[in-house]
């Protein structure tokens, strides 16, 4: 892997002003990340940017048992019996204090896999495009982030092992598969999408805004099934809440936009895609110059191609 890759891995951490507890918690719950350098392979670095995002900003306060740091149990050949949730002890404060004296700017694989990979492991959720042969592209960079130690289940569907999902699926599916992981996992995954993919993404997003219906079921990611409720109980609160409403730490899209819009599944977002709702607190939306499928041009409007309508913290990287 390059230097520069490895130096955009994260964007920011919280600052350390109070007592180790206090400070994680603080971490957990959102932390704004910094600019993000304009260069040309923020293309494979889309996603990774996030990762620091989702350690720091994405979590709660109960992490995967450090015995297997990989959380989710993956089904075996021919499908085999379905994993469970795995235990959750209490963070160590030494794991804590070493997370977060990490320099984001200069995160190695050594970083991850002896010091990450101790704390909390937040799901990736890749959506791959629409075109046939796209889903590989998605699985070349989750394969990435494996080889840089993150945990492989943390990646992969863990209903039939794949890298990446596909962007025609039910977007409400998608929502209730992001409350089940929220509250087992007590960390919010973090979605990165690809063309059509990303215009699911941001189609998810709505989603938890209430926007397409006020009650969303709980989906199973284990065994693919919707669960008989429309709430969870909040690790963070221990309260009832809503599916609706649950926010996401980051999300990340690629070439999202132009003739993908023309897919019937995403019809009714060609006037949402590039307004982010308030159910995602950090979203960058990388395009590229001169992109006949996305039609994204040089100038003034690619530069702000997406924006927020209320408190998400929204950026836009152009890429050459």
């Amino acid at each position: 892997m390059d230097i520069d890759a490895k130096e955009m891995l994260c964007e920011t951490r919280p600052t350390a002003e109070v007592d180790a507890t206090s400070r994680f918690r603080r971490a957990c719950r959102g932390g704004a990340p910094g600019a993000v350098t304009n260069r040309a392979h923020l293309a494979v670095a889309a996603g990774l940017v996030g990762c620091a995002v989702l350690w720091l900003a994405g979590c709660a306060t109960q992490p995967q048992s450090a015995s297997d740091s990989s959380g989710w149990m993956l089904p075996g050949p021919g499908g085999g019996p379905k994993a469970t949730v795995m235990s959750a002890p209490a963070v160590d404060t030494a794991v804590e204090d070493r997370i977060l004296a990490l320099d984001p700017e200069h995160i190695t694989e050594h970083d991850v896999r002896t010091t990450l990979e101790l704390g909390p492991s937040p799901q990736i959720i890749l959506l791959h495009g629409g075109v046939y042969g796209t889903n590989l592209l998605m699985r070349s960079f989750a394969r990435f982030l494996i080889g840089m130690g993150y945990p492989e289940a943390k990646i992969r569907d863990p209903s039939d092992g794949a890298y990446s999902q596909s962007p025609y699926g039910d977007s409400a599916r998608l929502a209730g598969e992001i409350a089940w992981y929220y509250e087992h996992d007590g960390v919010r995954p973090m979605i990165v999408g690809h063309s059509q993919g990303g215009i699911q993404a941001v189609k998810v997003l709505y989603e938890l805004n209430g926007a397409f219906s006020k009650e969303l079921a709980v989906w199973n990611p284990i065994t693919d099934v919707a669960e008989n409720r429309t709430t969870i109980v909040d690790p963070l609160t221990e309260a009832q809440r809503p599916v609706a409403g649950i926010s996401l730490a980051y999300v990340s899209v690629v070439g999202a936009g132009g003739v993908a819009l023309a897919a019937p599944a995403h019809w009714g977002m060609a006037p949402r895609l590039h307004t982010i709702p308030n159910t995602v607190e950090d979203f960058t939306g990388f395009s590229i110059d001169n992109d006949p499928i996305a039609w994204t041009f040089p100038g003034p409007d690619g530069a702000s191609l997406f924006h927020h309508n209320g408190t998400a913290e929204v950026r836009n990287v152009a890429l050459p």
